[in-house]
């Protein structure tokens, strides 16, 4: 088995978005007869520019667009692994909200020297998740620890990067806490987010994989085969993180608006739990 990273093109359906950058926009466009269009003022709609992981890729399509349709404003979200977020701020992007799941990303931002503008909150929660193909045979028990090491010995597994992708991380200090790191070292095939690492499995191109739950609930070509004990790592939370400096109404209102109970049930649709 050997270590290797692996960049997978993304496609982009209307069922599922992987990273990227999408914008949701709320337009009315009204003429008057009579009235020569090059006399009303023109409106620069400027949308509330927000960085999040991957793994929100499903749930804040939909969270945007319900934003913009109540007429709010309108969103502009990019996806990619918090790590990498992280780095773009550090240069200068543009951006009023960073969603983070990383559990260092106060000391992460400091190293870059980035202060928060405005008060930060946990908006949501996650679990890890062992996964294989729908047809795959691969099955994983009670102790979870003494299976692994007998049914995945010889297989690959797909686990995000741990030193930039969060839920790599996260499953590196679990198996590390099951006393299996080492072990399975040899089998690991590395993702440069969570949904990469989905992708993999879903192609075959992994035995396995360890992803968040919420991932797994998407894909209808994957299985949950063990879910890994919230007790064998950190807590998995997603924080939300005023950037930015612009005042804008959109840009507060969309703040709030991801802690709003109707936000919340579709956070809980998409699988995720309180944080």
């Amino acid at each position: 088995m050997w270590k290797m990273s692996l960049s997978i093109r993304r496609t982009f359906t209307k069922a599922r978005m992987q990273k990227g950058i999408f914008c949701v926009f709320a337009l009315v466009v009204l003429c008057i007869p009579g009235t020569l269009l090059a006399e009303a003022p023109e409106r620069v709609i400027t949308p509330v520019t927000v960085y999040a992981p991957t793994s929100l890729t499903n749930v804040l399509q939909v969270v945007s667009e319900r934003f913009a349709a109540k007429g709010l404003g309108a969103v502009l979200v990019t996806f990619a692994s918090s790590a990498e977020l992280e780095k773009r701020v550090s240069k200068g992007a543009p951006v009023d909200l960073l969603i983070t799941d990383r559990p260092e990303w106060k000391e992460a931002l400091a190293a870059y020297g980035i202060t928060p503008t405005g008060k930060t909150s946990e908006i949501r929660g996650n679990g890890l998740v062992f996964i294989t193909r729908k047809n795959s045979s691969i099955q994983l028990g009670i102790p979870l620890g003494l299976h692994i090491t007998k049914n995945l010995k010889d297989r690959t597994i797909t686990i995000g990067e741990p030193d930039n992708v969060p839920a790599g991380s996260y499953a590196r200090e679990a198996l590390s806490q099951l006393e299996l790191w080492e072990a399975l070292t040899p089998n690991f095939l590395f993702a440069s987010d969570v949904r990469e690492a989905l992708t993999l499995v879903e192609r075959g191109q992994a035995d396995a994989g360890i992803v968040y739950a919420t991932d797994a609930l998407i894909s209808d070509r994957v299985k949950v085969i063990a879910v890994i004990p919230a007790t064998t790592h950190a807590p998995i939370r997603y924080h939300l993180v005023p950037i930015g400096t612009r005042t804008e109404p959109a840009v507060t209102n969309f703040y709030h608006f991801l802690r709003e109970p109707e936000v919340e049930k579709i956070f809980k649709r998409f699988g995720f739990h309180p944080s």
